[in-house]
């Protein structure tokens, strides 16, 4: 019950803070992306306008940051199997880390 509470009262936060924006306490503008948190407020707002928010299509973009993007193009593209390893472009059981690779194979 109370996580069912706490996400309606985040839900609510959200919400309000998409529809008064320079109202109330801006908690929002204190956040480390502060235009980057209220623009997603405002995907959350639009996703509870629309009725269905589980079915809504959301178009915020998500930016994600890979391992050495350069070198992990470079292993895809040459199918080079431990480079993909290294770069993470494979599944393991912990991040690796391609720099402690290259150490260990010149040392």
């Amino acid at each position: 019950m109370l996580l069912e509470k706490e996400c309606i009262a985040c839900t609510h936060l959200h919400f309000c803070s998409a529809v008064f924006l320079f109202q109330g306490r801006m908690w929002w503008a204190q956040s480390e992306e502060p235009w980057q948190t209220l623009a997603s407020c405002m995907e959350i707002a639009k996703a509870i306008k629309s009725g269905d928010p589980k079915s809504y299509v959301c178009h915020f973009p998500v930016h994600q940051d890979g391992s050495c993007n350069g070198l992990q193009h470079y292993a895809a593209l040459g199918r080079d199997s431990a480079g993909a390893e290294s770069v993470n472009l494979k599944p393991s059981v912990r991040p690796q880390d391609v720099y402690s690779c290259v150490a260990a194979l010149v040392s």
